[in-house]
């Protein structure tokens, strides 16, 4: 069931946004249930991460409007390894503060990166999802990703291994591909 929307302000993070987006992190890494990662990150860290993001990524905020408070972030980085022959594709990841999921923020952050991401030429968003987190996985459904596959023992976590899922959205039809 979805919950009543809330009014939100999306923007650009700012290094200000590093205790708020570190704080939300570090309670979805918390729980061992919705994320790869597995050590919680320090404000100074959050803030390290924020000045250096790409130039060339885009890294957005929710911000609540009553109260001011970042109820979730998303980014899209340039695909790891910038090369030019993958530059169109960009990872997309996806983190909202547990009291907010179910109120849309997920999907206004998506809208606006989107747009974002075409503006700076990304041909393709991908995501790597737990293979567990199925809310995850609705979640992205629903924004127009499509699951492409599932890579089995893809990360490392906890002395063990977990499968993730890799999904995709296409943001423009570029033709065939040379051969």
């Amino acid at each position: 069931m979805t919950k009543p929307a809330i009014h939100l302000h999306i923007r650009p993070v700012c290094i200000d946004d590093a205790a708020a987006t570190a704080r939300i992190l570090n309670d979805i890494i918390a729980t061992q249930l919705l994320t790869a990662m597995e050590k919680p990150i320090t404000v100074a860290e959050q803030a390290e991460y924020i000045r250096t993001f790409s130039k060339s990524g885009c890294f957005l905020v929710a911000e609540h409007i009553d109260t001011q408070a970042i109820v979730g972030l998303q980014s899209l980085e340039p695909l790891q390894g910038g090369d030019t022959a993958t530059s169109h594709i960009g990872e997309i990841s996806t983190f909202i503060d547990d009291t907010y999921r179910g109120h849309g923020v997920g999907t206004r952050l998506t809208h606006v990166l989107l747009e974002e991401a075409q503006k700076l030429g990304y041909q393709k968003i991908i995501a790597y999802i737990r293979a567990d987190n199925t809310a995850a996985q609705a979640f992205y459904l629903q924004q127009g990703f499509r699951m492409v596959g599932r890579l089995a023992q893809h990360i490392r976590y906890r002395g063990g291994y977990l499968d993730q899922v890799l999904a995709e959205r296409l943001l423009t039809n570029p033709g065939t591909a040379a051969t």
